[in-house]
């Protein structure tokens, strides 16, 4: 005859001391940008138009031909990732393509 046992419940509600939870992922993040508050409403001015060969920060704002109006979140060696009204892409960005 075998006694099975179960694991002891957590509750992860929170306690006194610790009314948000308590774990790892209960610590407030930072905000992310929304296309919203980044780019909408902009003039046209402020947008750089998007060419792979193109140098780029985060934070710039480009337009580009086939998504549309973006801002630049963040930037990895020669690829960056640009936050569109439809999704985030990652786009290259300081490359030069040899002619054919």
């Amino acid at each position: 005859m075998s006694i099975k046992r179960t694991k002891p419940r957590v509750d992860r509600r929170g306690t006194e001391n610790d009314p948000a939870g308590g774990s790892v992922g209960s610590r407030s993040r930072e905000k992310e940008t929304t296309w919203q508050e980044a780019v909408a409403g902009k003039p046209e001015a402020a947008f750089t138009n998007y060419a792979s060969s193109g140098r780029f920060t985060p934070g710039t704002l480009l337009n580009h031909p086939t998504f549309g109006k973006g801002i630049v979140l963040s930037i990895d060696d020669h690829k960056m990732e640009v936050l569109f009204a439809e999704s985030k892409k990652i786009l290259a960005m300081g490359v030069v393509l040899a002619p054919r």
